[in-house]
């Protein structure tokens, strides 16, 4: 900025048109994507059903001393969790399935799995005497 007397105007400062680049500018016609990149994740489905049938499954091996149950609340929940927005019941679904697996374990283990090989043991040995 320059000092102006009074009494005169300022003058304008002088510009001129922008110089060409040697680069060409992109021209776009329309419903043409102007970016590349990766696509959006697909959002996820307002359904609840894995969720739901984790938590069923999970709350189930409760009462049934089955492994098929709670491995199938912890995987039917895992998948909920990636494709549902159903965290709560899904997430309820592995923990239960998880304490289940827990409790029911060493008890199917050391005491059903020892009990039917005696039994079985046993009864092929009553068998034999005849």
């Amino acid at each position: 900025m320059t000092y102006t007397p009074p009494g005169q105007e300022p003058q304008q400062p002088q510009y001129s048109a922008p110089q060409q680049s040697g680069y060409a500018t992109p021209q776009y016609s329309v419903g043409q994507q102007s970016y590349s990149g990766y696509a959006a994740p697909a959002p996820k489905s307002d359904r609840k059903t894995f969720g739901l049938w984790a938590l069923i499954l999970g709350l189930s091996g409760f009462l049934l001393p089955f492994f098929l149950n709670s491995i199938a609340a912890i995987v039917l929940g895992i998948v909920g969790l990636m494709k549902e927005n159903s965290k709560g019941m899904s997430i309820t679904g592995i923990v239960t399935g998880a304490i289940n697996l827990l409790i029911w374990g060493p008890i199917v283990w050391f005491v059903i799995v020892p009990g039917l090989f005696l039994l079985f043991a046993l009864g092929a040995a009553g068998a034999s005497t005849y």
